[in-house]
């Protein structure tokens, strides 16, 4: 599909399954092989990680069941001996930790958005 993108704020103006259509005055008319953007969505062609990564990424709800088994199943064994860890230790547990964070804070930023 074609998407007519206006330039001044990136936003999907129109779409085009046809043919690729001649670009209007102040838009850029690029191809896209996602789902159809909506009417004054982001373009979603953009290098945006969070959305390209999350729009084109298929789910698997038994591999993130699993996921979150083995990630409660490592902070139960993890969390006890936090008290006791040197410092190397504590440094890999605390880095592990911030990434999760991060990927949950990025998948709760693209839920809230398409609200």
């Amino acid at each position: 599909m074609w998407l007519i993108i206006r330039d001044s704020d990136s936003t999907v103006e129109g779409t085009n399954y046809n043919c690729m259509p001649p670009a209007p005055w102040g838009h850029t008319v690029v191809e896209w092989h996602g789902a159809e953007p909506g009417i004054g969505d982001r373009d979603p062609t953009l290098d945006n990680p969070a959305w390209s990564a999350l729009t084109n990424a298929h789910v698997d709800f038994d591999e993130l069941a699993d996921l979150a088994n083995s990630e409660v199943a490592w902070l139960e064994n993890v969390i006890p001996q936090i008290a006791t860890m040197d410092m190397e230790n504590l440094r890999t547990v605390l880095q592990r930790l911030a990434q999760e964070n991060l990927r949950q804070i990025k998948a709760w930023h693209y839920l809230f958005r398409r609200l």
